[in-house]
């Protein structure tokens, strides 16, 4: 495993604790959190996303499925929420926010060779709210396939703590 990444199995064992994990977290990665609104369905949202991601986390040591295997591997409510399998955006494979992604789209941000970003850990703020770590060896990464999998399971805003603090800092104050 190359410095600043996480082995499978540890991800995938972070991933079915569905719970903080009280692991020493690696000195050469960086935490950063994603706050995930859905409006009483945060439980639901973190257990479809959970679901998805248990398929598309896998050994780099087998082959990558094609994209007519992704359509029978990944949760039926995923493939239903994506765009028809009609090849990838030209955004998709940019990295840029698009309102929906194709299945393709989505997978090929968890080829291991595109892999920024790693499963930390996820915990409830309310029925509500819901905060997910994730593990990066930069601040600027690309999780936009991590977002639009967080849509697509019933999020209703989902904003990384950069994008959070920036759009607090904007806030217009109330006069004192």
């Amino acid at each position: 495993m190359p410095p600043g990444e996480l082995s499978w199995e540890v991800e995938r064992d972070h991933l079915q604790a569905r719970a903080p994990i009280a692991a020493p977290f690696p000195d050469d990665l960086r935490r950063v959190r994603i706050y995930v609104h859905a409006p009483s369905s945060a439980a639901r949202v973190l257990q479809r996303t959970t679901e998805a991601l248990a398929c598309v986390i896998r050994p780099p040591s087998e082959p990558w499925p094609s994209q007519d295997d992704w359509q029978r591997l990944l949760p039926s409510w995923f493939v239903a929420a994506c765009l028809p399998a009609a090849g990838a955006l030209p955004a998709e494979a940019a990295g840029v926010e698009v309102e929906r992604w194709t299945v393709d789209g989505f997978t090929y941000w968890f080829e291991p060779a595109q892999r920024e970003w790693w499963w930390w850990d996820a915990e409830f703020v309310s029925a509500d709210d819901l905060i997910i770590r994730v593990a990066v060896t930069e601040l600027q990464f690309s999780h936009q396939a991590l977002e639009w999998l967080l849509w697509a399971a019933g999020a209703t805003l989902v904003e990384d703590e950069f994008v959070r603090e920036l759009s607090q800092r904007s806030a217009p104050r109330s006069p004192k």
